[in-house]
């Protein structure tokens, strides 16, 4: 497929060495059915990982599920806030965030040059309380 570009030659690679780390299979690379987890923030700097995403579904067959995180934890929201958002999450659902999975299926859809049918999941990354970021420092 066109759209994969240069991942040809890395999934190629993956097939004759069957791990991404080069160890050795003694089987070819088996993604049949499998889920393979695309997680994207939807930036230019991550856009080689619907790439070659698309290309393991292509070529091996495998399930793709695409996963962002919003990331609150730099935000100032203080903590009764951000129970309020948790809870909201929990109450509504995942209709919470259709514009996030609408827009991250844009991004998909734009790097790969074809329309996004896979799962795409968004979860909230709950800002930290004071008193634990301030262990950690």
């Amino acid at each position: 497929m066109s759209h994969c570009g240069g991942f040809h030659a890395d999934l190629d690679l993956l097939e004759r060495n069957g791990t991404a780390s080069g160890a050795h299979a003694s089987s070819p690379l088996d993604l049949a059915g499998r889920a393979v987890l695309l997680a994207t923030d939807g930036s230019p700097a991550s856009a080689a990982s619907p790439r070659l995403a698309a290309a393991l579904a292509a070529k091996y067959h495998a399930r793709v599920h695409a996963l962002t995180v919003i990331d609150t934890s730099a935000a100032p929201i203080p903590p009764p806030l951000n129970v309020a958002l948790a809870l909201a999450d929990s109450a509504i659902g995942a209709g919470v965030h259709e514009q996030q999975v609408a827009a991250l299926r844009a991004v998909i859809a734009d790097v790969t040059k074809e329309e996004c049918h896979w799962p795409v999941h968004v979860k909230r990354r709950p800002a930290e309380r004071p008193d634990r970021a301030a262990t950690r420092q």
